[in-house]
């Protein structure tokens, strides 16, 4: 039971993937040059890899026992079977997506070879960088793989649950948790120049890709609304 809880651990961190946290922390080391803003970036990447895992734990013990009860497939298979208003849904969904999707596709095409304009440099403060720590963490609650895996959790002994949060949060922040290891070995450098590498080589293109995936997203799902009560063709099994 507890070997099977944990080998779910990595896989539901890889879909809760969030890399926000280590664009703030090279953000406040870009404003904040120094071993004291290096000191404080260390305590931030340890503060949000080891605190998504004990709010996990807290959050199981408060309400995994009452999450655990409630018919999840039950509220699904009526989401999914409500007739019109299903179809109502998933209108609304795909238009907004598609929406999204061609409007920040065109901002950022108009983008293009207009250079940004410089902002005043600022130093941004430790307590600031914590409070968006704390935010982080409580908004994680959010999290559809986050919230599935307190669930799961409920039956297991502490131990195992602090081990499988702190193993979802390892893998949900991976980006992090790469930088965490190379501050500590004092080879930050490293792994901000390859970044820098891959967002020169890269970057213009996957500036795109989030609005690509939207519209094709988009498009699927309004197919996917059209085509089954005309044909009973359906392109998304999944949601019928």
């Amino acid at each position: 039971m507890v070997g099977h809880f944990l080998s779910l651990a990595a896989p539901m961190g890889v879909a809760g993937f969030d890399p926000a946290p280590l664009f703030v922390a090279l953000y406040f080391l870009a404003k904040n040059p120094g071993p004291a803003a290096r000191r404080v970036v260390v305590w931030f990447c340890a503060f949000c890899l080891v605190g998504v895992a004990l709010w996990g734990v807290t959050l199981t013990r408060l309400f995994g026992d009452a999450l655990t009860r409630i018919p999840w497939a039950r509220f699904v298979h009526a989401l999914l079977h409500a007739g019109p208003w299903t179809v109502v849904g998933k209108l609304v969904i795909a238009c907004g997506l598609l929406g999204w999707g061609v409007y920040a596709m065109r901002k950022k095409l108009a983008a293009r070879g207009v250079e940004a304009p410089q902002k005043e440099r600022k130093n941004r403060s430790a307590r600031g960088l914590f409070l968006f720590a704390v935010g982080f963490i409580v908004v994680i609650t959010a999290d559809m793989t986050f919230a599935a895996y307190v669930a799961i959790a409920s039956p297991e002994p502490l131990w195992a649950q602090f081990l499988g949060f702190q193993i979802w949060s390892l893998v949900a922040q991976f980006p992090l948790t790469i930088f965490f290891v190379m501050l500590l070995l004092g080879r930050e450098q490293m792994f901000t120049q390859a970044l820098d590498r891959l967002r020169a080589r890269w970057g213009s293109k996957l500036v795109l890709t989030l609005p690509v995936v939207a519209i094709a997203l988009g498009l699927t799902l309004l197919m996917d609304v059209l085509l089954y009560p005309l044909a009973n063709l359906t392109l998304l099994p999944f949601l019928h």
